[in-house]
């Protein structure tokens, strides 16, 4: 049958100093479809040839091309993106509390790639951006060797914006070099 459907490698030929895999198969024509089988003949124990069709049935049976696996298991995939104004943390909240409603008892959910590691790295980017401030108040205290000038430069930022927020929010109409558009 394998070598019939498909092809069964026999051995390996070795000619004009080239060794030659040899395989056995049926023509193409005699292999492109299932009922091609119809067309198969085998010798019974009694010696006498009969159909294949005489010892064996077949049917069609869908199933996926790709069974997908993750930590060993059968999973099913489901890929998604947050809507316009939602962050990427509000829509893996959000699949979180369907999966906790519309799965069965017994089912898990697990998240990969970059939603797995936005889950894992959770509240560290709190501590990167403390200890960047650090860094760069540490640096700027050796550039200039004091303890206050590094405060003035670093607050120079914050409070520019503050006041550009606050000018814009009292004056609307009022055009504010900090906010015009530069097209």
């Amino acid at each position: 049958m394998q070598a019939f459907m498909g092809s069964l490698f026999v051995n390996n030929l070795t000619l004009y100093d080239r060794t030659f895999h040899v395989v056995v198969q049926a023509d193409t024509t005699f292999r492109a479809l299932i009922s091609d089988m119809d067309r198969y003949y085998v010798r019974n124990q009694a010696g006498r040839i009969l159909p294949l069709s005489t010892l064996i049935s077949y049917k069609a049976n869908e199933a996926p091309p790709l069974v997908t696996h993750f930590n060993i298991f059968r999973s099913a995939e489901v890929d998604g993106s947050t809507p316009p104004g939602y962050s990427s943390g509000q829509g893996i909240e959000a699949l979180n509390e369907t999966a906790v409603k519309v799965l069965p008892r017994g089912y898990t959910y697990e998240f990969s790639g970059l939603s797995y590691e936005e889950i894992k790295a959770g509240s560290t980017t709190v501590y990167i951006f403390i200890f960047s401030i650090t860094f760069v108040f540490l640096f700027l205290a050796a550039l200039y060797e004091s303890w206050s000038v590094p405060f003035s430069v670093l607050w120079r930022y914050p409070l520019a914006h503050s006041a550009r927020y606050l000018c814009s929010c009292v004056f609307p109409d009022l055009p504010i070099m900090f906010t015009r558009r530069l097209d």
